[in-house]
Order: structure tokens, then C-alpha cells, then sequence
């Protein structure tokens, strides 16, 4: 009973994480050793991100276990 909902919005948050990274060496969000400009839209892509995707796709690990643990045991699931 695979839900096809929730890897595409396991991919897309992941697929996300690479440009939110990328985009914090451009915002004076963190501290690396290249300060590059403060860029607006870097913080507002970073601020909007940084409050939910990392746990909506801990929420979804554990909702795929949920559904994984229905099929089978402990034991064939580890």
C-alpha cells in the first residue's frame, strides 16, 4: 500500500535542500568563511524553508514506517 503522495513530497523536499544550502552562503544567515553580498531573496527563501521542511520529511519517514510496520513485523521490516 505504497503512497505515491508522499514520495513525491519526499523528493520535492529533498530536491529543495541542495538550493537551500546553496543559498546560505549568499544570506547573512550562518557563518561561512565567503561573505558574498546579503542577498533578500536568499533570507526569504531560507526563512520561509527553514521552519517546516526538515521535520515535514522526518513526518514522513515516520508515516512510511507507520504504513511499512502494517505490512509486516518488526523483524522483516529491520
Amino acid at each position: 500500500m505504497r503512497k505515491y503522495y508522499l514520495d513525491n513530497l519526499r523528493w520535492l523536499i529533498i530536491l529543495l535542500l541542495f538550493p537551500y544550502h546553496v543559498l546560505l552562503i549568499y544570506s547573512n544567515i550562518g557563518s561561512y568563511y565567503f561573505h558574498a553580498a546579503n542577498s533578500v531573496i536568499a533570507n526569504t527563501f531560507i526563512l520561509s524553508l527553514a521552519p517546516w521542511f526538515m521535520q515535514l520529511l522526518f513526518t514522513i519517514a515516520g508515516i512510511a514506517t507507520y504504513y511499512s510496520l502494517k505490512k509486516r513485523s518488526a523483524g522483516e521490516y529491520l
